[in-house]
């Protein structure tokens, strides 16, 4: 959920169209260290087949509507797939004619893991258009280091926010920074919801790599709780209580009348 990190992340890398280089630019900036956990596959051929590309990245159907890419593993850890584009039209994967389902889907529009190979295996990957036009800008295709992998989150499990007590909306828990390592970075979104107070003082969180909620501290061990109440949560609030004491005052006005009128 969140662990110490370095004052890099304030600095670190927003989101772009590949996701592989801002995962190593998010545990570089949190480690403080340059690291890449994901590594580009090498030379990649492609060809199309019925498909005519219009336009850099836009591409019409007029056949069997097939790009393939051909390359070499180098590598026998998993590898990973991502087309980014801006307009989803349904296509088909495949990795060495093993379907590995469709993509382009509000359902499924992600990295995708097509596997793990041996070193030196012919690699063909073909994206079918399941529609009259495709977009995709470009190809990453992307190897995960799972040694450094494990390297990476070993180092950043040895200051870890240790959650002593949460419920739906509020997380209470210690951390210890350091000198080296003077934040807590979470997965939270940052949203303006959120309250924090570190050892009971009210502290400004604030918002790093474009969405992810982080908390400045100084050295030592620290109890940073973290509570959520939405935006517009209060002035809601007043005003469903000022509505109810209005309709508690209109019902006490006409009780009064009536035994008034009665009398």
């Amino acid at each position: 959920l969140a662990f110490s990190a370095s004052s890099q992340i304030l600095s670190g890398p927003l989101a772009g169209d590949n996701p592989f280089l801002f995962q190593n630019g998010i545990f570089s900036s949190a480690l403080g260290e340059e690291v890449s956990l994901f590594l580009p596959v090498g030379e990649v051929t492609r060809e199309l087949n019925g498909l005519t590309e219009v336009s850099p990245g836009h591409f019409q159907r007029d056949g069997t509507g097939v790009v393939t890419f051909r390359f070499t593993c180098e590598r026998s850890d998993p590898l990973y797939l991502y087309l980014p584009t801006t307009r989803l039209r349904r296509a088909n994967l495949k990795i060495n004619g093993r379907n590995l389902g469709n993509y382009f889907d509000i359902r499924r529009y992600d990295a995708v893991c097509l596997g793990e190979f041996p070193v030196g295996k012919e690699l063909t990957l073909t994206v079918t258009a399941l529609e009259s036009e495709l977009y995709f800008s470009d190809v990453y295709l992307y190897y995960q280091d799972m040694a450094l992998t494990e390297s990476v989150t070993s180092r950043l499990k040895e200051s870890p926010y240790s959650i002593d007590s949460f419920t739906s909306s509020r997380l209470v828990g210690r951390v210890t920074a350091t000198e080296e390592l003077p934040y807590l970075l979470t997965t939270i979104p940052a949203d303006e919801g959120w309250a924090v107070t570190v050892d009971g003082v009210k502290t400004s969180p604030v918002k790093v790599f474009g969405t992810l909620l982080a908390v400045p501290l100084t050295p030592g061990e620290h109890t940073v709780a973290l509570r959520y109440l939405p935006r517009g949560f209060l002035p809601g609030l007043a005003v469903s209580s000022l509505t109810l004491l209005g309709i508690l005052l209109y019902v006490i006005l006409c009780r009064s009348r009536r035994r008034q009128t009665i009398r």
